[in-house]
Formats: C-alpha cells, structure tokens, sequence
C-alpha cells in the first residue's frame, strides 16, 4: 500500500519536474535555448529521476529499488564516459553547454541523469505482473525494456542535434544522427536492464536449485560415458573426468542437507 508520504512524494516531485520542463521548452519556442533551458531541462530530469526513485522503492523495496536505480544511473554513466574516449557504443560526440555545465569528462550532466530515468521508465512499463527467478521472462523483460529506450532514442537524439545540444564527428543519416547512437543506447539500455533485473530477482527455490543439479548431473553423466568411449584424448578426459567428480561431490552435499530432500 502506498503511506501518505509517498503520495505527497510523486505528486511534488512529478508536478514540479512537468513545471521545470515546461519552463525549458519555453526557451525554444521564444527567444531558441537560453536560461530557462539552461536550468530547466536539468532540474527536470532530475526531478523525474526522484520521481522514478520513489516508483522503484513503492514497487521492489527501499533497498533494492534505491540500489537498483544507482546500478543503472551508474552504467549509463560509464558508458558515456566511455565513449568519449573510445568512440563506443554512440560514435564520437561532443556535448555543447546548452544543457548545463559538463562533467569532468565532457558530458553534459543531465543526459546519463535523463537516459537512467528513461531505462528506468521502460522496465516499470514492461514489469511483468509477477517477477519469477525464470530467466526465459528476466531475458524478456530486459529486452523489452531496451526496445523501447530505442525507440525512445529516435525521437530524442535528432532533438538534441538539431538545437545543436550534441554534433557528431561524422553526422549521419537520421537528422543528422549516426546509426551507432540508437544501437547504443540498445546496448546501453540492455546491460543496465539486466543487470537491475538480477538485482532485483527472487532466489529460486531449494526445490528448483536440486532439479537443475540433477539434470546436470545427467549432462554429466553422458559427458562421463562419451569421456570413457574416447580414451586415446588424454586431456580431454581429465577435463570431463574432474567435471564429473566435482558435480558428483554436489550431489553427495545436496542429499547430506535435510532442507534438499
């Protein structure tokens, strides 16, 4: 159930961001970018991050979602920072001061604030109704999730080179934007979602964990017999030889543990 500070919390934090944010597009349709955009566009985002902050913690928990939602303000981070250097995943770039001053690495400080809060939108809008240690439906969530920052970065990167925000060394095809910017922010996207989905999990059941050693066991097995039909690959038969005997020992310690049986 959401308590009443949690209410007052989304509301303030949603109304002022909505307010900041129309405040910044007034710049562009009056006099282009100026102070409004300067400030309002980052404040924005910043209060739609705390708005996605209090979502997280309503839905997985103070701890999980408060540290979910670092894990993937943290990961876009890198990979911008990344980038820089690199030129991977985006292509190489420069953030112009429009949208405030820049981190040490040249980086505008709204745009991994503002690209964090959109993964995290999108794995809000493709949360399952129940999160299962299944890792069929984690594998889709986090693909989901990414599918649609990429469709996301369509509209908002040609946004951000034509009021000159960001230029690219080698403009591309998509209004001025290369291709490698929208599978970036896909790859970009996927490995925050995923990691946060790992995160977030529930520990699969004792019951589950022992079917799976068993089948495993089984693989094992086989491995073990085609091992002892092929004698003459010496290496290749203390390899499989030692994975036999070390999952035979997890075997022994599942049927020594009461809770396994």
């Amino acid at each position: 159930n959401i308590t009443d500070w949690q209410h007052r919390y989304q509301k303030a934090t949603l109304t002022i961001c909505l307010g900041l944010i129309i405040w910044a597009l007034a710049g562009v349709f009056t006099s282009s970018f100026n102070v409004t955009s300067y400030w309002g566009v980052g404040l924005g985002v910043v209060f739609l991050w705390l708005f996605s902050l209090g979502l997280f913690v309503r839905q997985f928990g103070l701890k999980k979602g408060a540290l979910g939602l670092l894990v993937i303000l943290g990961v876009v981070t890198f990979f911008l920072i990344f980038n820089q250097y690199r030129g991977w995943p985006f292509g190489l770039k420069t953030f112009h001061d429009i949208l405030g001053w820049k981190l040490s690495w040249g980086i505008s400080w709204p745009i991994p604030v503002f690209w964090s809060f959109m993964t995290a939108a999108a794995l809000l809008i493709n949360q399952p109704k129940q999160v299962t240690p299944d890792p069929k439906k984690l594998f889709s969530w986090a693909f989901d999730s990414s599918v649609m920052v990429l469709m996301i970065s369509f509209i908002i990167e040609p946004i951000l080179a034509n009021t000159s925000a960001v230029s690219w060394s080698m403009p591309g095809a998509v209004l001025g934007v290369p291709f490698s910017s929208f599978i970036g922010w896909f790859i970009v996207s996927f490995v925050a979602s995923s990691l946060f989905v790992f995160l977030i999990k529930p520990p699969m059941e004792q019951k589950n964990r022992l079917t799976l050693i068993k089948r495993l066991i089984v693989v094992e097995f086989v491995e073990f017999i085609r091992f002892a039909r092929h004698a003459f690959v010496a290496d290749q038969n203390i390899f499989h030889f030692g994975r036999f005997i070390g999952f035979g020992f997890v075997l022994l310690e599942q049927k020594k543990d009461p809770a396994a049986g």
